[in-house]
């Protein structure tokens, strides 16, 4: 029930920190100087300064609760009555700040699961412009330049909020999330719980931000203090574990969010029906009142607790699959990929009676969903059962239309099932279709084309050579492609074919024996004259030993020469293995990746190690450029996508965010199929939530 992974704290800046550093060290030599060593104490304990600052002002009965940073939360009975409020310790008493909310009582500090005992500021009950008095909002690093600032102060926060959508959409001003963050903390100081609850989401997400966990609970905190049940729901789920800077509490934790789901956050639903599965929180383990949670998350748009719900349907002793399937659909219904995911999962276990009763007519109905749902794997499958009458009527248009659909959709197996298809009718265009989907990953697609139809396969590969590219290992034992395919496609000039053909003879078989030696002669000749190619083939076969003995050094010989010759994957492989004592890069290796990556095939390659390596050095501009470009070049299974799609919605050096360019970027990963891009998207579905009103409840998790 994580909301976030951990990180460091944002960064001040240096000139704050050294001015922090003077002023406690000058206050200590005074008090030491001047008044002795018992108030020594005072001046560097901020709890005893914020203490003493309160009683300055008057204040009684004081409560504190430090939450990180020189933060505290107080209460006191104060000249304007009970109060509540905040208090930041900076440096000395006489830079700090506090506010005080009169007039409420509030609930104790440590018990923030009870927040109604404060009048709420929910949705339907919105602030006001006219605000109670407060300090001037953050240091100078949290003020926004004046012609970008709208009007937005703690005295309007409604301002806040539209400029803070206007910086995140880039409607009426440049996008920038981290001038939102400003504007929504704005915003949060002057009141408004859900810009409270935007600041904290950007803090435990890393939206325009660096992640900072102590200070996403801090400003759930504020949120659900101002009635955002929303952000009490959040605020719940940082109570399970030492993440966010807390002494783990779950029974506060469980207060909080049944707090929540009682007022409608489908979020606190999922955590309460966590806590009731797993007995925690004082609560007595209890799977029906878990149940009823959970699925009162679930109706109210929450796609973690579907995807939880579905998971304790699916449990060995309680196992239920039709209630998995449903909870997992509704997950899905509301883009969680993971949901998805287990949704797909189910019908290959239907298929395959494994956990589950085998039934081929529930597999195609959940199969069918999962399509209609979105995902591609599962529209091939489907298009499979309707080809050959699996658990569904026959309907063999259907099941064309349910591949091709899959195909766009960036399916592997459905582009396959389509080029097998066009093979039937003899058009070996499908033959290609599928030599494409092998080279991106699906070699069992290869297998299949020379499997099905060796023939049309032995044909392709005698004019195509895409196909003879990715025919190269289709013979390898596990294949089991029969060995005179094999030998058909090796006469046909698919060499990978011949070698991983080679491989499945005997030792001391003579054909294996002359084969491999007539491939070593053909591919140095070749490779003589200047073919690339054949010098990067040979080069693997020194490397593994097949038909030679393993030379490293030849294996590298052989390498460099074929990148000379314009082979990107072998430029790839060299420039990778060019680093310096310390495991960097050298200048040399930066130079030849970088002059690969815009070039040859397996370009994607020397794009993704250049792009590592400037993430790693700090150069923010080059490393996303250098990901963006992998990420259009390959199938993003190393995550180039991901996080080109994180730089760009964060910004850098001095490069303004692009959320939409992030966005797309993360779109084309998922599309390929990178579950982490998937992900992304997801969670950056906060850019898309106005503050002044709207729908929430995509928040609503």
């Amino acid at each position: 029930m994580r909301s976030s992974e951990g990180g460091p704290p944002p960064a001040t800046s240096s000139r704050n920190a050294t001015r922090h550093g003077v002023t406690v060290m000058l206050c200590r030599i005074a008090l030491v100087l001047v008044l002795g060593t018992p108030l020594l104490t005072a001046c560097g304990n901020p709890e005893k300064r914020a203490r003493t600052l309160l009683e300055e002002q008057g204040c009684t009965k004081i409560k504190l609760e430090a939450q990180g940073d020189g933060v505290f939360t107080y209460e006191a009975v104060c000249k304007d009555g009970d109060c509540r409020g905040e208090i930041r310790i900076d440096g000395s008493s006489s830079q700090s700040s506090h506010r005080c909310v009169s007039g409420r009582a509030a609930p104790p500090v440590d018990d923030l699961a009870a927040p109604t005992a404060a009048v709420p500021r929910t949705p339907s009950n919105p602030p006001t412009d006219a605000a109670p008095s407060r300090s001037p909002a953050g240091p100078p690093a949290d003020k926004l330049p004046a012609r970008l600032s709208g009007g937005c102060s703690a005295d309007a926060p409604q301002k806040c909020a539209r400029l803070a959508d206007a910086f995140r959409t880039g409607s009426g001003a440049p996008i920038a999330w981290d001038r939102a963050i400003v504007a929504n903390k704005l915003g949060c100081e002057g009141g408004d719980g859900r810009q409270c609850l935007l600041v904290g989401f950007s803090y435990n997400k890393a939206l325009g931000t660096k992640p900072d966990l102590p200070a996403s609970a801090r400003y759930w905190d504020k949120g659900c203090r101002a009635g955002v049940w929303q952000a009490c729901a959040y605020g719940a789920d940082t109570w399970l574990s030492k993440l966010h800077g807390r002494t783990p509490d779950d029974k506060r934790g469980f207060a909080e969010a049944t707090l929540a789901c009682e007022k409608g956050a489908a979020f606190g639903c999922s955590v309460a029906g966590f806590l009731t599965g797993a007995g925690r929180g004082g609560a007595v383990k209890d799977r029906p009142k878990s149940l009823r949670f959970l699925n009162r998350a679930c109706d109210a748009g929450g796609f973690t607790g579907c995807r939880i719900l579905g998971n304790k349907n699916d449990l060995t002793s309680t196992r239920d699959p039709k209630a998995a399937a449903s909870a997992w659909a509704r997950g899905c219904k509301l883009h969680d990929p993971r949901s998805c995911g287990k949704l797909f999962q189910l019908g290959l276990r239907y298929a395959r009676g494994a956990d589950v009763p085998a039934s081929l007519s529930d597999s195609a109905r959940v199969m069918e969903t999962a399509c209609s749902l979105g995902h591609p794997d599962a529209c091939a499958e489907f298009g499979f059962y309707l080809e050959h009458g699996k658990g569904v009527a026959k309907d063999l248009e259907r099941a064309a239309e349910h591949d091709k659909r899959a195909c766009r959709m960036g399916s592997l197996v459905g582009c396959t099932n389509v080029g097998l298809k066009r093979l039937k009718a003899k058009d070996l265009s499908g033959a290609t279709l599928i030599a494409k989907a092998c080279r991106q990953g699906f070699r069992s697609g290869c297998a299949a084309l020379a499997s099905r139809h060796p023939d049309l396969a032995v044909a392709a590969a005698s004019t195509s050579e895409m196909v003879r590219d990715a025919l190269d290992v289709v013979c390898s034992a596990a294949n089991k492609v029969p060995l005179g395919t094999c030998e058909a496609l090796c006469k046909a000039g698919a060499e990978g074919a011949c070698e991983s053909y080679a491989a499945r003879l005997p030792a001391d078989d003579a054909n294996r024996i002359a084969l491999l030696k007539a491939l070593v002669a053909g591919r140095g000749a070749k490779c003589d004259k200047g073919d690339g190619a054949a010098c990067e083939a040979l080069a693997r076969m020194y490397l593994v030993g097949s038909g030679v003995a393993k030379q490293p050094t030849r294996y590298a010989e052989l390498q460099q020469r074929a990148c000379r010759l314009g082979r990107g994957p072998a430029c790839a492989a060299v420039g990778a293995r060019m680093r310096a004592p310390d495991k960097t890069l050298t200048k040399a290796g930066v130079e030849l990746l970088a002059a690969t990556c815009d070039a040859g095939k397996g370009a994607h390659q020397a794009c993704g190690v250049l792009a590592v390596h400037y993430r790693d050095s700090g150069a923010g501009r080059l490393a996303r450029d250098m990901f963006a470009v992998a990420c259009a070049k390959s199938l993003d299974v190393s995550g180039y996508c991901v996080n080109a799609a994180n730089i760009m919605s964060q910004g850098t050096d001095g490069l303004p965010a692009n959320v939409p360019r992030a966005i797309a970027s993360a779109r084309a990963g998922c599309g390929n199929g990178h579950a982490g891009a998937c992900e992304w998207l997801t969670v950056r579905e906060i850019s898309h939530w106005q503050t002044t009103g709207g729908d929430a409840r995509m928040w609503l998790r």
